[in-house]
């Protein structure tokens, strides 16, 4: 789980180096598990070793996810959960992303 000690907020769009057209929710924390999201959380669910995360989205979302970061096969585990800022299906790629930017200049 990745919190910054004050709160802050950065754009979903921001964080990933991207623009986007529509929707760009506030992210406050990321965490890989589900049980630890928070309001206004990005949830990380890629595969383990013994579950998909995406298994888990449902769960992410009641918590207060506003947006999954997925691969292709979690997409199709959890393509009937809604959210604010949606789904990121390309998992790898978009994770590398934000470690880039949380490296540089995240508060995270």
């Amino acid at each position: 789980m990745i919190r910054p000690r004050t709160r802050h907020q950065i754009g979903l769009a921001e964080l990933l180096g991207v623009r986007v057209a529509v929707s760009d929710p506030l992210i406050s924390g990321i965490t890989i598990d589900s049980r630890l999201v928070r309001p206004g959380d990005l949830y990380v669910a890629l595969s383990g070793a013994h579950h998909h995360g995406a298994e888990f989205a449902q769960q992410a979302a009641a918590a207060g996810a506003v947006a999954i970061l997925t691969d292709t096969a979690g997409s199709l585990l959890a393509q009937e959960v809604s959210l604010l800022g949606g789904w990121l299906g390309d998992g790898l790629p978009s994770w590398g992303k934000v470690k880039t930017h949380l490296d540089r200049v995240s508060p995270f």
